[in-house]
């Protein structure tokens, strides 16, 4: 029983290891980024794409209203047809011989 938990502290200390250097690594490098001052270039074309993906974000939420629109329509016209069809009187039946 001993060994076994020497081996779960001896993982847990790799598995410490492992996640206290990767946040370090990603620390540094937010600084770095944030501090840096040669990394402007980067940034700006960073800037643009998210401009660029706002932008279609943009038009296709304003063509999802647009279909928002339409469903709504739609829906209310079969309603009313549904309705109209079960408010007529139910004519004679033609025998067609």
């Amino acid at each position: 029983m001993d060994d076994v938990v020497k081996m779960l502290v001896f993982v847990g200390g790799l598995i410490g290891l492992g996640v206290g250097t990767y946040a370090g690594v990603t620390v540094v490098s937010i600084l770095k980024r944030r501090f840096g001052g040669s990394s402007e270039g980067p940034a700006l074309d960073e800037l643009e794409a998210i401009h660029a993906r706002l932008a279609s974000v943009e038009t296709l939420e304003a063509r999802i209203s647009e279909l928002e629109e339409r469903v709504d329509f739609s829906e209310r016209l079969i309603a009313n047809q549904q309705r109209d069809s079960e408010q007529l009187p139910a004519g004679p039946r033609l025998d067609h011989r």
